[in-house]
């Protein structure tokens, strides 16, 4: 067999190992996604201010929700929250203004959240003397979390509740209520999951009660409480992990046997690299895996045979190497690298074996993937269904979601090679 058509063989098994055969990584996802990890509580009834108390998780938080409830006034007194010295978000305050008047407060902080034990600070009005009922949350997940449905109820009202819609995505719902009755609610409820009580307090002719959702769903429930017609504050908040950006596209390369001629001129020719990021322009197709003539950014590069020697022996054949190029400084995204040269025995090595050996390696270059898109904005809540017919009585069912399989695939691929053009 020539040396040229064994190049050939070798270069097309390699591209058949790193470029054709697809990686693919499968990820289960568990249900749920976000859980709940623990809960504390504390009640300023001094003077105080800041008021401070230790939240303890159990686990690694990935969530952080403080409720707040005050009776009295319809006001909340509470300014801000800190969480392990990071500020939280406000998110929700309902109130009722009138009769037995009183008003909840929500905080939320989905990323950067210290482990371990950490102090949570609230700061309240200046010279407020009325007492507070703080309650954090904690919950775990696989990465950071985001807020995806609010809503509140207030006034006087039996039964409050809130429809949340997660929008597909495997999700929890928390809850604060307020209410004038003189025992706490202790009856939460939740559609398609079980929702636990959580801390409560009774502050005599008013109280507080707060729950979470267990396990996480994406089915949209309605969430909320059991009481008669009361002054009620109910505060909502419903959290999932945050969205993960588009993937970027892969880098492509088309690498063919080219011809002796113009652009290489020596017996047997060569190579002839194209590259491009497998993004559909031009009027391709994106991420089909082919890199289209639109497709393509770079090239085409020659990598030409040697020169046929003076006493007539064959020239020396042109070899490239393609090899996976993980994520670095070469290719943030990963990518792949690519190695070229003559198979002439420089540094050491053996001409015309059609290995390209360290010491034979005259170009290096690195096709590297396209980056991660940025996470899209949280879309809006989308209008309540019409309420369905009432179902026939019957036990009570309690629904959980089965895990979301996903699957992501990295293919390997080459961008522009550096070889000499004649």
């Amino acid at each position: 067999m020539s040396p040229t058509r064994r190049a050939v063989l070798v270069l097309a098994l390699i591209i058949l190992l790193t470029v054709v055969a697809p990686l693919l990584a499968i990820r289960a996802m568990g249900s749920p996604d976000v859980a709940f990890d623990a809960a504390m509580e504390s009640e300023r009834t001094g003077l105080s201010d800041p008021h401070s108390w230790t939240h303890t998780p159990v686990g690694t938080p990935r969530s952080i929700i403080v409720f707040t409830s005050n009776g009295v006034v319809g006001v909340s007194q509470v300014v801000s929250c800190l969480y392990g010295g990071i500020s939280m978000a406000s998110v929700t305050t309902a109130v009722d203004a009138a009769g037995e008047a009183g008003a909840v407060r929500t905080f939320f902080l989905g990323a950067g959240i210290p482990t371990g034990p950490q102090t949570v600070t609230c700061d309240l009005i200046t010279a407020t003397v009325i007492d507070v009922h703080f309650v954090s949350m904690s919950f775990t997940a696989s990465r950071d979390t985001e807020i995806l449905d609010t809503d509140i109820s207030q006034g006087d009202q039996a039964n409050p509740s809130a429809f949340m819609s997660y929008r597909g995505r495997v999700s929890v719902s928390a809850m604060i209520f307020y209410s004038g009755a003189d025992i706490p609610p202790v009856v939460p409820v939740c559609s398609f999951a079980i929702c636990t009580l959580g801390p409560t307090m009774d502050q005599g002719a008013f109280g507080d009660s707060t729950a979470y959702q267990t396990p996480g769903t994406s089915l949209d429930p309605t969430v909320g409480w059991t009481q008669a017609s009361d002054d009620v504050a109910v505060a909502y908040i419903a959290i999932s992990e945050t969205s993960v950006g588009a993937d970027g596209f892969n880098s492509l390369v088309l690498v063919a046997a080219e011809a002796q001629g113009a652009n290489c001129a020596n017996p047997g020719g060569g190579i002839s690299v194209k590259s491009g990021l497998d993004n559909g322009d031009g009027g391709g197709t994106a991420r089909d895996g082919i890199l289209q003539a639109g497709e393509v950014d770079a090239g085409p590069f020659y990598v030409c045979n040697g020169a046929t020697g003076a006493t007539g022996a064959s020239g020396f054949t042109a070899l490239a190497v393609l090899a996976s190029e993980s994520p670095g400084v070469n290719c943030a995204t990963g990518g792949t690298k690519i190695t070229s040269g003559l198979d002439n025995g420089d540094g050491g090595g053996t001409a015309n074996d059609g290995i390209l050996q360290a010491g034979e390696v005259d170009f290096t270059s690195y096709a590297c993937n396209g980056a991660t898109g940025a996470t899209g904005a949280t879309g809006a809540t989308g209008a309540t269904g019409p309420t369905g017919p009432a179902g026939s009585d019957g036990r009570a069912a309690i629904w959980t979601v089965a895990g979301l399989l996903t699957a992501s695939g990295a293919i390997l691929a080459i961008a522009a090679l550096r070889g000499k053009k004649p």
